[in-house]
């Protein structure tokens, strides 16, 4: 998996977060690296959110 860190980092984003949706969006990362090793990550903490894509545009197109 390659992350695009320009904006902030995976932790980052979650940092504000309760321990519980922590855990659980670390597991749905790890389920969304299994089934797509090739998957870009798109932390962007300000707004709290990780957006993963594919393709040319993956800081747009992204599938969740």
């Amino acid at each position: 998996m390659k992350t695009v860190d320009t904006h902030g980092s995976f932790d980052e984003a979650l940092s504000t977060s309760s321990s519980q949706v922590q855990e659980i969006a670390d597991g749905l990362r790890k389920l969304i690296i299994e089934v797509y090793p090739d998957v870009v990550e798109v932390p962007w903490p300000k707004q709290k959110i990780i957006g993963y894509g594919v393709g040319p545009k993956k800081m747009s197109e992204h599938f969740c």
